[in-house]
């Protein structure tokens, strides 16, 4: 994928904006331990993943398809670690890659699956009533 500029830095600082709530939750102690490491490193993961993505380097479709993937379930982490759905915002981000990668189909499927995973996590987290109402 050859990323446009303006749709690297919207990607950039969606990631960017996303992390701010739990990175300060994480600073006063509202998250803490496991679940402030696994964030750490499902956010950096992310970051690196969609770094790699869009540095202009030549990669395999299959390389990119891994790395999109590798986005997609630290997303989900990072939404599941800090128990919120600000970093469910970075499933955007995977989403805009996606055309670039798979055929309509497969990535409406993607999309489909990003969602009710998304769900899942709400209503382990909060019920069925946050679950629809964030996925």
């Amino acid at each position: 994928m050859k990323a446009d500029r303006r749709l690297t830095a919207a990607g950039l600082v969606t990631w960017l904006a996303s992390g701010v709530p739990a990175a300060l939750a994480i600073a006063d102690g509202r998250i803490a331990g496991t679940g402030a490491a696994a964030w750490a490193v499902a956010c950096a993961a992310f970051g690196i993943g969609f770094a790699l993505m869009c540095d202009g380097r030549m990669r395999s479709v299959r390389a990119k398809r891994a790395l999109v993937f590798v986005q997609a379930l630290a997303g989900l982490a990072m939404t599941a670690a800090a128990r919120d759905g600000y970093a469910a915002a970075t499933l955007v981000v995977v989403s805009a890659q996606l055309p670039y990668l798979f055929p309509a189909r497969v990535a409406a499927a993607w999309v489909a699956s990003q969602t009710i995973g998304v769900v899942v996590l709400f209503w382990w987290m909060g019920g069925r009533v946050s679950a629809f109402t964030a996925g």
